[in-house]
């Protein structure tokens, strides 16, 4: 609520409340028009501290509204009381209102000498505006740092969005030198032995009627090194296939540091064991079922911790996808932990769900079967 729509409120109760106290001897026309009149002024307070720039106009009205309170009698000295808050809260520091207000008030009080009912009730209007005063400063306040994390969510949204695209483009660039530097070698490797056996075999075409075992020999050579060549193309193969265990680690680690920078969830990934025994199906189930608790994670969990454990044992697996949020004794599966049920079950494995005071875990194990 702005500050200038409270002091209505509280002015509007304030003259019912000096209404009710005014005797009606004299007919209710003036008091009509005196209703009018300060409902009026009222009404271009409120416009002209709304759509002015300068507060002269709306200062000078309040003076206005306090004159007629001083000359209509006692009845309204809440009123003005108000009036001289609205002016005290405009133009004074936050620890100088009270004592204008007070200081006023006491004024009043000895120029207007009112009844003691008069007195008690402003001195109740002041408290409770005092109150609503101070939790509309609070709710300003909490609005105004609320605005204010959210533009920094966004610009940290903003962040994280051209590191993905930064992060992005490195990879598709080392990739393509990569690719690029394998093509390379294969080049230099296989095209001068491929070369140099069509040359060999194209001069044993001609040698085969006159000198048959000279041909023989330069065939043999040829053989020979276009089998060189394929041994080097194995090699390369060989010393160049990515490491699965690594680039099964390095996607987990990927999704866990989004995750993270998106929710504000602290993620942690522990592995013991070989893991390069772990299949690309076995990756790709991880990593699936790594979703799908992430998803729950944010969904149910109210978590500030994520951890993901891999265990390669002799000849089990054990993945446990585990955080701390509150959780209730009783697990009701969803589609979520269905899906996870059903893709371990088809990989071979088992699934244990659990939940209590201490967090949500999901358990899959592997055993192998050779």
């Amino acid at each position: 609520m702005k500050t200038s729509f409270l002091y209505l409120f509280a002015k509007c109760a304030a003259l019912l409340l000096a209404f009710s106290q005014m005797p009606l001897e004299d007919g209710i026309a003036p008091v009509t028009m005196l209703t009018l009149l300060l409902c009026c002024l009222f009404a271009a307070d409120i416009l002209t501290a709304s759509f002015l720039r300068t507060q002269l106009p709306a200062v000078f009205l309040r003076f206005v509204v306090i004159g007629i309170c001083l000359y209509t009698g006692a009845a309204f000295l809440p009123l003005a009381v108000i009036n001289v808050a609205q002016l005290a809260d405009n133009g004074a520091q936050e620890e100088q209102f009270w004592g204008i207000t007070a200081v006023s008030c006491i004024l009043f009080l000895l120029l207007l000498q009112p009844s003691l009912q008069i007195v008690f009730l402003t001195l109740a209007m002041l408290l409770l505006l005092g109150i609503l005063r101070t939790l509309n400063r609070k709710i300003t306040a909490l609005t105004a740092r609320s605005n204010q994390q959210s533009a920094e969510l966004a610009a940290q949204r903003k962040k994280i969005n051209g590191i993905k695209e930064y992060v992005k483009a490195v990879r598709d660039t080392a990739a393509l030198e990569e690719r690029n530097r394998f093509a390379a070698r294969i080049h230099d490797q296989l095209g001068h032995n491929i070369s140099g056996s069509i040359i060999l075999l194209e001069g044993a075409k001609y040698l085969i009627p006159t000198q048959p075992e000279r041909a023989q020999s330069t065939m043999q050579t040829a053989i020979d090194n276009l089998r060189g060549g394929v041994d080097s193309i194995r090699t390369a193969l060989h010393e160049e296939r990515p490491d699965r265990a690594g680039l099964g680690l390095s996607a987990l680690h990927t999704m866990l540091e989004e995750f993270s920078a998106s929710y504000g969830i602290r993620t942690h990934l522990e592995t013991t064991g070989n893991l390069e025994e772990i299949s690309v199906a076995l990756w790709m189930c991880i990593r699936d079922n790594l979703t799908e608790t992430l998803t729950n994670t944010i969904k149910h969990g109210k978590a500030t911790q994520f951890t993901l454990t891999i265990r390669m044992y002799n000849r089990a697996l054990r993945v446990e996808y585990r955080d701390n949020g509150v959780c209730s004794g009783t697990v009701r599966k969803g589609l979520g932990l269905e899906a996870i049920e059903e893709r371990t079950a088809a990989n071979g494995g088992n699934t244990l769900v659990r939940s209590g005071m201490d967090g949500f875990s999901v358990t899959t194990v592997f055993v192998s079967r050779q």
